[in-house]
């Protein structure tokens, strides 16, 4: 198998690897809005109607704050994740290829 050949096929697979990542990262994302709805609707039927607007803002900014430190987190962990892996799975295949050149 040649270098281009071996390089087409891992482009492949990052992408592969990246779009899955992206899935997973979108559901979890989702499964955390949801749950932040529920629990934001839950506090907001307790609260009296003259604090309701304050209380939206001060609880839609915390779980925006909370929200964007998780997913970067999640992203920039899983993708250094992955990015290491096929680093180190290339550089695995090219030494082997140079080996057998040499």
């Amino acid at each position: 198998m040649g270098i281009v050949t071996m390089w087409m096929l891992l482009k492949q697979k990052i992408s592969n690897e990246l779009s899955t990542c992206v899935t997973k990262i979108k559901h979890e994302i989702t499964d955390d809005l949801s749950a932040h709805g529920t629990k934001i609707a839950n506090e907001l039927n307790a609260k009296n109607n003259t604090t309701i607007t304050v209380e939206i803002e001060r609880i839609i900014t915390d779980v925006y704050k909370k929200l964007t430190t998780e997913i970067n987190t999640k992203i920039s962990n899983e993708l250094s994740t992955r990015l290491s892996e096929i680093n180190t799975e290339l550089n695995d295949k090219l030494t082997a290829e140079i080996k057998k050149i040499n």
